[in-house]
């Protein structure tokens, strides 16, 4: 069961919505967090402007010698531990990272196999949503999933960041170079930490419960088509407790990187609508036990904008 999460949060119409990127976060920081939170926190904001909202759970019923076993043990997703003095407070930190060390020498690269997971929701109100469906209105250039199997969180292009050309790489893995280019760059082109091999599963359905979803049209907003919201925590209860295990067969556990796609689906909290406190649009998380990680994000299409 997933214990820790970062969740990016608005209201809506404040931007438009596009391929979500899921936060690089969810990759390369498996944040093994001690810090607790209210459901939802924000930043102040004026009314009617956007806003930021996040949560943060503790990973719990996994000691930090068992993380480490299991890392050893290569029962769980390859992880690195860092150690960092804050030079806001003065305090030591440490956190673990998908991938190896960028320390030994820079020329370390880490494969972590991954599952894309296109999950079809259906609502009760008769909202549809499926990733692998033509959707020549709102999806012209292909499919979603097939956007997302080809987009740079999954295919690797030559991505330069800072002005830096940081070399042919999956989005996530770019980032994770660029964030130690002092370390990694004097051995060119051989640290990485990526997502593969990569294996698509057959389309998966979840039936909404009454009264934990809905579907809303965006032609006030200028969009096409309907998107629909879900009840947050019977999303996540959906995945962890009856997808997760479901698929266990197909070869989905604690040593590969599920990635369970959306389309038109957000999240939100209990009493939650499209045009009230609303939406999450992904998030990731790292369980105890088995030390098992996951995301979950979506592709939105509409434009949602003022």
């Amino acid at each position: 069961m997933h214990e820790q999460r970062a969740i990016a949060k608005s209201n809506p119409p404040t931007l438009p919505w596009k391929l979500v990127a899921w936060s690089v976060v969810l990759f390369v920081n498996v944040g093994l967090c001690a810090l607790s939170s209210p459901l939802f926190a924000q930043d102040t904001a004026a009314p009617g402007s956007p806003q930021a909202l996040y949560k943060v759970v503790p990973l719990t019923g996994v000691s930090d010698a068992a993380i480490g076993a299991s890392v050893a043990a290569s029962t769980t997703i390859p992880m690195w531990r860092y150690n960092i003095t804050s030079s806001r407070d003065g305090k030591p930190y440490t956190g673990v990272m998908v991938g190896r060390s960028p320390f030994f020498h820079g020329a370390r690269t880490t494969n972590v196999p991954t599952f894309i997971i296109p999950l079809k929701v259906h609502m009760t109100d008769g909202g549809v949503f499926d990733p692998s469906a033509t959707d020549s209105t709102c999806s012209p250039a292909g499919t979603p999933l097939s956007l997302f199997q080809n987009s740079p969180i999954i295919t690797p292009v030559d991505i330069s960041m800072g002005g830096i050309d940081i070399g042919v790489a999956q989005y996530v893995d770019a980032y994770q170079r660029a964030s130690f280019w002092s370390d990694v760059s004097a051995t060119g082109t051989r640290y990485h930490a990526a997502l593969g091999p990569v294996t698509t599963l057959a389309l998966q359905t979840f039936n909404v419960p009454a009264g934990k979803g809905a579907t809303y049209t965006t032609s006030q907003y200028g969009g096409c088509g309907h998107i629909g919201v879900v009840d947050f925590t019977t999303m996540d209860n959906y995945v962890t407790g009856t997808l997760m295990p479901a698929l266990a067969g197909s070869g989905v556990g604690p040593t590969n990187f599920p990635i369970i796609l959306l389309y038109n689906v957000v999240m939100g909290a209990p009493g939650d609508s499209l045009n009230s406190n609303c939406c999450v649009l992904g998030y990731h998380g790292a369980g105890g036990g088995k030390i098992e990680t996951s995301g979950n994000g979506s592709i939105i299409r509409p434009p949602l904008a003022r």
